[in-house]
């Protein structure tokens, strides 16, 4: 029986009333868009108040919600001050940019290479250098004791990615970014709803960021994200970055060049509908995870981290070698079973991106890892299948 990694159509069937009366009355009201629709000021609030901050602002998927919070809180390129460009019009410094000064300074922003390349590479448009360092080999996180060592005059940022419903260790990194007065924006893409130590996942930072891909554990039937923040101007800033400064409307002459990452409608009208049941589904994922605890847990592999407020937004388990990973992949996907993360590749190692560095222990990590079915809408036989084919390869 063929096991579906993640299955949005049985999602959608269990509450297709409800999401087909949403969509419909979207279109019925041609509220279609930011500025006329009060589905999406209605998400804002609720996903707002589930995450326990006082802004949310939506926009068009994860990557989008990363280079929101980026620019929000103005990381990129800068100019110099000391060039002849900079000297020329120290009196008008609001018609100096960066790209007409000939020694532009970069920030740096520090995160890890275990991550989707959005994390980075939005630190890279937005004129930024990425400083990557590794992770701890038991959480597969970023490790707070390397940030501190990668610190430079030019840091501005530090970018903890909490990954497969895993948290970082948010004290230590707080810690460090008070000391040296470094922002902190928590990518959350794989983490919604998870706590550290009672506190969700992006309420903690300077801001955080959201994917509604519909992979996650709240996903819209294409794309969609969020940013959240508890600063107002960062806020104010990251509703103006969305919509390019609403230039047109916008009579502040405090602008820049905009990029238009709005949300929809419809997306925001499918979130209304399924965010009042994402406790029961995160439960749910729960339950499958445990199931697998209980009997994997015989087996030679490194089963995930079992951490307090942690949600389930993949099961990753890693075997001892890439070669029994291989083996084990190609075993459950000839039953039909779907295995997902067993074909990555660490970002820090495609030659394009120009990263010149090792980081082992991010190499190893995604050299054995796989992961397995772990959805809400899986059936008791799926799991069951899946803990047999597991039986059945560690009998050969």
């Amino acid at each position: 029986m063929p096991v579906p990694f993640w299955a949005p159509a049985r999602e959608y069937t269990k509450y297709k009333n409800e999401i087909d009366t949403a969509m419909q009355e979207v279109q019925a009201k041609g509220e279609l868009v930011l500025g006329f629709s009060p589905e999406i000021e209605k998400f804002e609030k609720s996903f707002a108040d589930f995450i326990g901050v006082k802004h949310c602002i939506m926009v068009g998927s994860g990557t989008q919600a990363l280079a929101v919070a980026y620019k929000s809180v103005g990381i990129g390129e800068h100019p110099c001050g000391k060039c002849l460009q900079c000297l020329e019009n120290t009196e008008k410094p609001e018609i100096v940019r960066a790209f007409n000064c000939t020694n532009v300074v970069r920030d740096e922003v520090i995160t890890t290479s275990h991550t989707f390349i959005a994390t980075i590479d939005q630190i890279v448009r937005c004129g930024a250098h990425p400083v990557l360092v590794d992770i701890d080999e038991t959480t597969g996180l970023i490790d707070p004791e390397l940030i501190e060592n990668a610190i430079t005059p030019r840091t501005k940022a530090i970018v903890p990615v909490h990954l497969e419903g895993k948290m970082c260790d948010m004290g230590r990194i707080m810690d460090i970014a008070r000391k040296h007065n470094l922002l902190v924006i928590e990518d959350s893409a794989q983490a919604i709803g998870a706590t550290y130590v009672g506190q969700k996942a992006g309420s903690i930072g300077d801001l955080g960021c959201y994917s509604f891909f519909p992979a996650k554990v709240l996903g819209v039937p294409g794309n969609g994200g969020a940013v959240t923040t508890n600063n107002d101007e960062f806020a104010k800033k990251a509703r103006m970055i969305r919509c390019n400064y609403n230039i047109g409307k916008n009579q502040d002459y405090d602008v820049n060049w905009g990029d238009n990452y709005e949300p929809d409608a419809i997306h925001a009208a499918v979130l209304n509908v399924k965010l009042p049941y994402l406790k029961e589904r995160l439960e749910k994922r729960k339950e499958v995870a445990n199931r697998y605890y209980t009997r994997l847990a015989k087996y030679p592999i490194i089963l995930p981290v079992i951490q307090e407020g942690r949600i389930y937004q993949d099961f990753v388990i890693r075997l001892r070698t890439t070669e029994e990973r291989d083996k084990l992949a190609a075993f459950l996907k000839e039953r039909g079973i779907g295995v997902l993360g067993h074909n990555l590749r660490p970002n820090h190692l495609y030659p394009a991106l120009g990263f010149s560095l090792s980081l082992p222990k991010t190499e190893e990590y995604i050299a054995t890892q796989i992961r397995i079915p772990c959805n809400p809408d899986c059936l008791d036989s799926e799991v069951r299948e899946v803990l047999e084919a597991f039986d059945a390869f560690y009998a050969q």
